[in-house]
């Protein structure tokens, strides 16, 4: 998983990100859609995705939907973000926000997926960061 070392080599999902608190999230801001690859049904992915969150049982449902997407064949990066986009519109205190940023980790497969990541290579900033453009 690439020679980096130290504090750059992995991401804190908890803190790269910035948090928003909104109540009652009903819907993902579309604002960083355009990072997403064409082929990606993002509507589709964000109703599936709000969907899994609304769930009683989200904290399996939401690694279940990233597991899902990627046998779909959706880029890591891509699944990043369609999270990414949940987490920031996610208040902090919110009880599924844990569930959402424990699933960046394994979307991540860096250390803070402890071993249980989804791809076999570690997400890099730099990917996220040119996704993000």
């Amino acid at each position: 998983m690439g020679g980096s070392s130290g504090a750059s080599a992995g991401i804190s999902h908890r803190s790269i990100l910035a948090r928003s608190a909104n109540e009652g999230l009903t819907a993902i801001p579309g604002g960083s859609s355009q990072a997403l690859s064409p082929e990606v049904n993002v509507k589709e992915h964000r109703q599936r995705l709000l969907d899994a969150f609304s769930s009683d049982d989200h904290a399996l449902a939401l690694p279940q939907l990233a597991a899902d997407l990627r046998d779909e064949g959706v880029s890591q990066v891509d699944i990043y973000m369609h999270f990414s986009e949940l987490q920031e519109a996610c208040d902090p205190d919110d009880p599924r926000y844990d569930s959402v940023v424990d699933t960046m980790d394994l979307i991540g497969s860096g250390p803070w997926a402890k071993g249980r990541g989804l791809f076999d290579e570690e997400l890099t900033e730099d990917e996220i960061r040119k996704a993000r453009r």
